[in-house]
């Protein structure tokens, strides 16, 4: 749909807004059926009894708070979804304010689409090829720590958000993926619960990144302390993967 975003963006230009949603909902309509055909059923071949070891939600905390690696995932989590609550709602209201037009809006959103989906292929491929999957998580967040930065740069309004899209496209879908990666390949009884606690740590610093983004907004009609304050975060997480490699064990 991110691709389609040059398609929207010309409908709600020439079009009141019912007839763009309404094109979306045909849209997704056609696209729904699709979808589910081209779903697979997983193997249904019987596999050997494996006994369960029951877990408790005091496990799953002490875990997060007491595994090196658990808690880097999860401060990882945080911050991606920090940095993607700011972009999902603060991204189209920069490119206006840098007087971009809608044509352009569409495209750039287009080209974000098409750098989230390679970036997510990307990811994927390279963690089955290569097994140190946090060292992949510390690459993604360099290329966000790069990222910011670029909002900060005296370019062309274009040029400017051409290597902020495609970039933080490419970083957008990975961090989760390889932290569900992370979670399930660490031996625990708790693994169900500590991916429950990766997607509400997920959602809730989103929704975080939108309160704050939006009340800095208004307070400093800037996206300089917003950039800023994501450009730290990413950072730390970064600072966070170099201190894991040091650490005298075999999580990488």
């Amino acid at each position: 749909m991110a691709i389609l975003a040059p398609v929207w963006s010309q409908l709600a230009k020439n079009q009141p807004w019912q007839t763009t949603y309404k094109n979306l909902a045909i849209f997704l309509i056609i696209l729904l059926p699709l979808t589910i055909l081209t779903l697979k059923n997983p193997d249904s071949k019987k596999s050997a009894s494996i006994p369960v070891i029951p877990s408790t939600w005091t496990m799953a905390i002490h875990s997060a708070f007491h595994t090196p690696l658990i808690k880097y995932v999860f401060s990882a989590v945080f911050v991606c979804g920090f940095s993607m609550g700011i972009i999902d709602t603060q991204l189209v209201s920069m490119m206006i304010k840098n007087q971009l037009t809608t044509n352009h809006t569409g495209t750039l959103m287009s080209l974000f689409g098409i750098g989230v989906i390679l970036g997510g292929l990307l990811v994927g491929v390279t963690s089955d090829r290569y097994q140190r999957k946090v060292t992949i998580l510390k690459w993604l967040f360099l290329g966000r720590a790069i990222n910011f930065p670029i909002l900060l740069l005296p370019l062309a309004p274009m040029l400017q958000f051409t290597l902020f899209v495609l970039l933080f496209g490419f970083t957008y879908s990975g961090v989760v993926m390889l932290a569900v990666i992370l979670i399930v390949e660490h031996t625990t009884a708790a693994t169900g619960k500590l991916l429950a606690l990766n997607i509400l740590i997920h959602q809730f610093s989103g929704l975080l990144g939108v309160y704050l983004s939006s009340k800095l907004l208004d307070l400093f009609d800037s996206y300089f302390s917003i950039s800023l304050i994501a450009l730290t975060l990413s950072v730390f997480v970064l600072l966070y993967a170099l201190k894991l490699n040091t650490l005298k064990s075999n999580l990488l």
